[in-house]
């Protein structure tokens, strides 16, 4: 076994045709809740990566299996890759999860190479994204189970309690050499936020849990296009820097968030130019926010966050 463990790791495995979509949109939401996630890249099943992809299997106590419609019906072939990468999870007694797709069925008994048979006793998991909030949470609370084998009971206070303990979000849709500019100033203005709301009466638990992100411009391209509205879907405040990105990138950004219903706003640090030609109306209703990175005229986005720390707080006493 690989001699490095992740305690809190998980593997994903699927088939590209059916299962890559929700692959990255599943690696995308478990990042952001803490675990340390190794995708299983179809195109990387080359030469001396065999071995290391195994060894990935090895280190990580969970494995997610993707599966779409027709994703094991190579399985009986002994050089498929998905069933290498099932027989590793079994062999190494990872906790295992198939995430069923709509328009996939379980495999029946004894229909599966005699090396996979364990995993036709596999606890399964429905994947419903109509429903996609209590899915998601759902899946972090089975990952989060003590047990490889046991059944996970989940509770309306379960999720509860597993949504209270997901951290405040703040999302910047930035370039990366920006983002290392502003990321000190936003953590100096949650730690302004936090002492404030301390002073009111004591600090919840929660309140360090505030996670600065930057959602990349990559992550808008076709192939993870899912993945990049998860993560706007799980921002509690997105920020678009209209200088840090192209015009385009900023009206797609607002878009989606204003369909999502996601709260967002325009930023630029003092000094930039405002885009041109001007953004269109329809996304264009609010200020853009100036940034004095080096100064302490922020307060109203120091408001905002504290906003966010008081509902929390207020949601954990109920």
């Amino acid at each position: 076994m690989a001699s490095t463990q992740v305690s809190n790791g998980v593997f994903i495995s699927y088939r590209r045709r059916g299962g890559s979509e929700l692959a990255q949109l599943l690696k995308e939401f478990l990042t952001s809740e803490g675990f340390d996630v190794f995708l299983d890249v179809v195109k990387l099943r080359a030469g001396q990566f065999d071995k290391q992809l195994l060894d990935e299997i090895e280190r990580r106590p969970n494995f997610l299996f993707i599966h779409s419609k027709g994703a094991l019906s190579r399985c009986k072939e002994p050089k498929d890759w998905v069933r290498k990468e099932l027989a590793c999870a079994l062999k190494s007694k990872r906790r295992i999860i198939p995430i069923l797709l709509k328009g996939a069925s379980f495999p029946k008994p004894g229909s599966l190479p005699r090396i996979l048979a364990e995993f036709e006793q596999q606890q399964r998991f429905d994947y419903n994204h109509d429903v996609w909030e209590e899915t998601k949470l759902k899946l972090v609370a089975m990952l989060k189970g003590s047990s490889k084998r046991k059944q996970v009971s989940i509770t309306k206070t379960t999720l509860i309690r597993l949504a209270a303990e997901r951290p405040i979000r703040l999302t910047l849709a930035t370039s990366e050499t920006r983002f290392e500019v502003l990321l000190p100033c936003f953590k100096e203005m949650a730690k302004s936020a936090e002492s404030m709301l301390s002073q009111r009466g004591g600090a919840p638990r929660s309140v360090s849990m505030i996670e600065v992100r930057r959602l990349t411009q990559s992550a808008l391209s076709q192939s993870v296009g899912q993945g990049a509205l998860e993560s706007i879907r799980a921002s509690n405040l997105l920020f678009i820097d209209v200088s840090g990105i192209s015009r385009d990138s900023v009206i797609a950004i607002a878009g989606i968030a204003l369909g999502m219903e996601r709260a967002f706003h325009f930023i630029s640090m003092r000094g930039d130019e405002d885009p041109q030609p001007p953004l269109p109306s329809e996304v264009s209703g609010r200020p853009i926010i100036r940034f004095d990175v080096f100064g302490s005229s922020n307060s109203h986005l120091i408001h905002k966050l504290r906003e966010l720390l008081l509902a929390r707080s207020d949601a954990e006493s109920r």
